[in-house]
């Protein structure tokens, strides 16, 4: 249930709940932090990819805000489910990131290698994918 979700994810956020399923020294933890907190842990190799779903839904939640996300993900008034608007996102974020990296490639063709390189083991490569090239590219705007 994501609208429960958004009780327990970020203590900053209006629906926080003041409770979560991780408490320290008597201080609920936002969900969150779960990654800050396990990252180093055989236990985060367990809830890695469920954080990393609940993060995306929420990035998306709160960057809309509780009305426009529903009425975003719904049809016909039923909410759509958890998987299915994961799905969307991640084709929106494929689209995005493609669009971007084309627009990189046009806008620097003449210094495309020189702005989108790193370094790794001393030896200076192009970045190849469409999701690392499309990140610098926003950054750089």
């Amino acid at each position: 249930d994501i609208d429960h979700l958004s009780t327990i994810w970020d203590d900053m956020w209006p629906s926080w709940a003041g409770n979560s399923p991780l408490v320290i020294k008597n201080e609920p933890i936002p969900l969150k932090h779960f990654r800050t907190v396990y990252i180093h842990t055989q236990r985060w190799k367990m809830l890695k990819q469920q954080w990393s779903k609940w993060n995306f839904l929420m990035a998306e939640y709160q960057s809309l805000g509780p009305s426009n996300f529903w009425a975003k993900w719904s049809k016909n008034g039923i909410p759509e489910k958890p998987s299915q608007i994961l799905d969307s996102l991640k084709a929106e974020r494929r689209a995005r990131d493609q669009r971007d990296a084309t627009a990189a490639k046009e806008e620097y063709v003449t210094d495309f290698g020189g702005t989108f390189a790193y370094r790794k083991g001393g030896k200076t490569f192009t970045m190849k994918t469409e999701r690392v090239i499309a990140g610098k590219f926003r950054k750089l705007k």
